[in-house]
């Protein structure tokens, strides 16, 4: 397995992030698609972490970030299989 860096994990996390903001296709009420919202979001997180120093503070970071994603995903994912199964009606774009 390949050795990363903070700033490496930091770009996939960032990236992961975005793709997963695709998923969002609905607006909210101002009409801004919610993927743009959390894509704006996201980048304001990413920049006002960018100047942590401690390795201790970066790695709490990432990983808290990691596992806002993950959870993200999977209910995502849960959605759209209930979706599938007609088990609720679908998000309204």
């Amino acid at each position: 397995m390949p050795v990363t860096t903070p700033s490496l994990e930091a770009i996939r996390l960032y990236r992961d992030i975005l793709r997963t903001c695709r998923a969002f296709t609905w607006t909210n009420e101002a009409g801004e698609r919610w993927g743009v919202v959390l894509a704006k979001s996201a980048r304001k997180e990413f920049e006002m972490n960018k100047f942590l120093s401690s390795p201790e503070q970066v790695a709490r970071s990432l990983l808290v970030g990691r596992s806002a994603l993950d959870q993200t995903q999977e209910r995502v994912a849960q959605k759209q299989q209930d979706i599938s199964a007609g088990n609720t009606p679908p998000i309204r774009k």
